[in-house]
């Protein structure tokens, strides 16, 4: 399951929960000021992983560094969910957001799997006329399910992180029955 906020993190900042559509969403809120910015977090971990504590500590720096409150759904996870179930959940929880915050102040960050999420329910916001963010941070986006081109592989050597040969099988749980080239798969 999903690491939870630190004591630490708690004793900081004021950390709350709530179940939005079946699924917890854990808001992170400074407790020495006021902040200026919404955050809304989607953490990477290949499609199949939950939240760990290395993301709860990044969404904690974020948070006291840029005067934000983080949003961080935990969003559904394959194989037990598919692409479409992950991206249609997303915006359906991004329209409830934009609905609260102001999103000229609001920012949509991720990273890994979570920044194809964050680019993913983007397109779907904009395609369906939602209010867009004010901005978007992308860390190192898995933003295609094709891993078997040359020149990504010429790179797989070079990745500290990632190996090419456990992201494939990963994309296709993700993708589930579309084609891994799929615009919502490979964007």
């Amino acid at each position: 399951g999903p690491d939870a906020p630190s004591a630490r993190m708690r004793r900081r900042f004021h950390v709350s929960d709530s179940v939005v559509d079946g699924r917890n969403v854990t808001v992170v809120a400074p407790r020495d000021k006021t902040a200026k910015r919404t955050i809304l977090y989607l953490h990477g971990g290949g499609f199949v992983m939950s939240i760990t504590s290395l993301h709860w500590l990044l969404i904690q720096r974020l948070s006291h560094r840029l005067d934000a409150v983080g949003v961080v759904p935990d969003y559904p996870l394959a194989p037990e969910h598919s692409c479409v179930e992950v991206n249609d959940w997303l915006v359906r929880y991004y329209a409830q957001l934009v609905r609260s915050v102001d999103v000229d102040t609001l920012s949509v960050m991720g990273d890994s799997a979570g920044g194809h999420l964050s680019l993913a329910l983007l397109l779907q916001a904009r395609d369906r006329g939602l209010p867009l963010p004010s901005s978007a941070v992308l860390f190192s986006p898995a933003v295609t399910g094709d891993y078997e081109h040359e020149h990504r592989k010429s790179k797989d050597k070079s990745d500290v992180m990632i190996a090419l040969a456990g992201m494939e099988p990963i994309a296709r749980l993700f993708a589930r029955d579309l084609d891994v080239n799929d615009p919502r798969i490979s964007l």
